[in-house]
This record gives structure tokens, C-alpha cells and sequence, in this order.
């Protein structure tokens, strides 16, 4: 549960990079909103997406369907990648 919760909140550091680079509204997932949709129904279950539709308000389902999603499927190596990648500038 530790580690899962880790690369959830790694997901949203990088959701919160890529979104400041590109100056975009902070609740922008990093894929296309479909896919995260598409993403989301293949790897959560329907309780699981309900349990975030019921917790969180609707303009961060998206951003939080993502980490939920991202958590179970990216290695820590992935998202060491992806966070180097999007956080991690050189000067």
C-alpha cells in the first residue's frame, strides 16, 4: 500500500510538471482524456471508479482515475523515468 501510494502522488508531481511546462489548468491528465478513460475501465475495477467519482469532485476525476490507474501498472522504474523526464530540467 506504501509503495502504491508513492507512485500515485509521483503520478500527480508529474501531472503538475508537464502541466506548468505547457501552462495548462493543473487538473489536465498527462494522456488524452480518453485514453485515461479507456485506461482506467481495463485496469480498475467499477467499484474502484465509482469509490474515486464519489470521493472527488468532478474536475479531477480524470487526474485521479489516471494515478489510480498509472499506480498499478508503472514500475517504480517507469515512473523514476517519467518524473527525471518531465521534473528534472537541466539548466
Amino acid at each position: 500500500n506504501d509503495h502504491n501510494t508513492v507512485r500515485h502522488e509521483t503520478i500527480h508531481a508529474i501531472q503538475h510538471c508537464k502541466n506548468t511546462i505547457y501552462g495548462r489548468p493543473s487538473n489536465t491528465p498527462i494522456m488524452d482524456p480518453e485514453k485515461v478513460v479507456e485506461y482506467a475501465q481495463g485496469v480498475l475495477t467499477f467499484e474502484q471508479i465509482n469509490t474515486i467519482k464519489r470521493v472527488y469532485p468532478p474536475e479531477v476525476w480524470l487526474i485521479e482515475l489516471e494515478a489510480f490507474t498509472g499506480a498499478e501498472v508503472l514500475s517504480n522504474d517507469d515512473l523514476i523515468k517519467a518524473f527525471n523526464n518531465w521534473c528534472v530540467m537541466e539548466s
